[in-house]
Parts: C-alpha cells; sequence; structure tokens
C-alpha cells in the first residue's frame, strides 16, 4: 500500500506526513512521522523504504552534487542568453 493511502496517525491525533530524508546515512530514503516531528510533535517515526545498500549509500551523494551543480551552470548560462537575447533586440530598429 502506497504511504499516501495509509491514513498513518500520530500519537498526537494528528495525520502522519511521509517525507524523505538526504542524509549522508539515509540519502532519498523515505519515512512516516509527525508532522511536527523534531518541532514539538509527537515521536511518531517509522522508515517506510527499507535500508539502502553501501554502494547506494556512496554513490547517491555524489550524483546529487552533480546535478546540483550542472543546475546552478544552467541558470548561469540562462541568464547570459537572456542578456544577449536584450542586447539583440536593442541593436535591431
Amino acid at each position: 500500500m502506497s504511504p499516501t493511502t495509509r491514513n498513518l496517525d500520530c500519537f498526537c491525533g494528528k495525520r502522519a506526513v511521509t517525507r524523505t530524508t538526504w542524509t549522508k546515512e539515509n540519502p532519498g530514503r523515505r519515512f512516516n512521522a509527525c508532522l511536527h516531528f523534531g518541532r514539538g510533535g509527537c515521536r511518531l517515526f517509522e522508515w517506510e523504504d527499507p535500508p539502502m545498500c553501501h554502494r547506494a549509500k556512496a554513490i547517491i551523494p555524489g550524483l546529487l552534487r552533480k546535478i546540483n551543480k550542472l543546475e546552478g551552470e544552467t541558470k548561469k548560462l540562462e541568464s547570459e542568453v537572456q542578456k544577449l537575447e536584450d542586447k539583440v533586440s536593442q541593436l535591431q530598429p
């Protein structure tokens, strides 16, 4: 059953939420917890996904860094293209 249809309730009586952790030990692993877990909510916490293998734990953070770097470079290039297009439109009669 998917986490959105589980209807898991917190100990505080509210609906639990499914989140994804991006820690070094559990990159991309989903868990169910109180909406306010870690910020004064109840202590409900359970893993949705099984533990990751050591290889996945080693590879995923590097891939995320590469993706973030490429996304940053893409934004810079898009900004440069926009500036050049603005200059071209100013030069055209």
